[in-house]
């Protein structure tokens, strides 16, 4: 069972805390911060077997970074942080956790990812 999770927020103290609830609520797991779409590729050369990946990017710049597609191909799930959401052509459109995410929604979105 995939237990790798990117977590990818502008504001490092948000995805830190994002990252901290994941950990929490599947123990054990691996979970990875970046704070732009570049660091996020970088992190994910490294981390084959994604679950999913939580995102709080503008979905044009997760796009046009090639980090949607990455995650895709990587078989991870994508989980948008942002209220409007749109999909890769082709693929199913995102879950949504939302914001103020709290321990027992991001508990919640898990149990929906596996």
């Amino acid at each position: 069972m995939r237990r790798r999770y990117l977590v990818v927020d502008p504001v490092w103290l948000v995805a830190e805390d994002l990252a901290l609830l994941i950990g929490e609520a599947d123990q054990g797991a691996t979970v990875v911060v970046a704070t732009d779409a570049m660091a996020a590729l970088a992190l994910l050369d490294e981390m084959p077997d994604l679950r999913a990946a939580f995102l709080n990017l503008p979905f044009a710049t997760a796009r046009d970074s090639g980090l949607l597609e990455r995650v895709a191909v990587l078989g991870g799930l994508y989980v948008s942080l942002r209220a409007t959401v749109e999909a890769l052509p082709g693929h199913p459109p995102p879950l949504v956790l939302d914001l103020p995410f709290s321990g027992e929604s991001v508990a919640g979105m898990l149990r929906q990812l596996r």
